[in-house]
């Protein structure tokens, strides 16, 4: 007699082979659903949030430094000229610093413009004298007409787990945003390494990261 339980439900391709989490066999997942193995979204939001928000101003400087330091090491190996990333809101990991760095290099550093409808979001370039205030309270670019496909974009998280599934605000911003973009951009996540759950459940309009990088 076949075994379901003995088979694959998924497999997210031969690039993450040999990441452990990369496949669930039936069985598997319903011992998961029966353990509260896939936590509840608007919980997980609120743990990982009041973590980010107790870290005090100067370890988030630090953080922000270290993960310069090591995002670059990452990008230096990368073919691109135009790169995305994000102002930091309600405690997320600071890319600013690493933003300067990356327009000495002589890369063109955007930022999103957040749309008053649910839509994809938008690209400008950053900079830091032609900012505003936007949807939600978020720093963002003012509208100058020049929009931009980024070659690569640093999402920020609220979580993720090690199969690139990416917990945000529920917005579903980025989600359209990757889905949207032609070429597709590479997308990393970026993150504290506390942010790591077991496992997230995927909704069918979740957009797979490429990589994350966490400090």
């Amino acid at each position: 007699m076949l075994n379901l339980f003995q088979y694959p439900l998924y497999d997210w391709g031969e690039n993450r082979k040999d990441n452990p989490w990369n496949k669930f066999t039936i069985a598997q997942l319903v011992r998961a659903i029966h353990t509260g193995f896939m936590i509840n979204k608007t919980s997980l939001r609120q743990s990982m949030l009041a973590q980010r928000n107790a870290l005090t101003e100067q370890q988030q400087a630090q953080a922000a430094q270290k993960f310069t330091v090591k995002a670059l090491d990452y990008l230096k190996t990368k073919n691109y000229k135009t790169i995305a990333g994000y102002y930091p809101f309600r405690g997320e990991l600071n890319l600013l610093p690493l933003l300067a760095e990356l327009e000495e290099m002589g890369k063109t550093v955007l930022l999103p413009r957040t749309p008053d409808k649910p839509a994809p979001l938008t690209f400008y370039h950053y900079n830091k004298n032609a900012l505003e205030t936007g949807r939600y309270g978020i720093i963002q670019p003012k509208d100058n007409g020049l929009t931009y496909i980024p070659d690569i974009i640093l999402v920020p998280l609220v979580a993720f787990d090690a199969n690139h599934n990416r917990l945000g605000y529920g917005g579903g911003y980025y989600d359209r945003t990757l889905a949207s973009l032609k070429p597709r951009p590479i997308s990393i996540g970026c993150a504290y390494e506390f942010q790591r759950v077991e496992a997230l459940k995927a909704e069918a309009h979740d957009e797979l990261l490429d990589m994350i990088i966490t400090l």
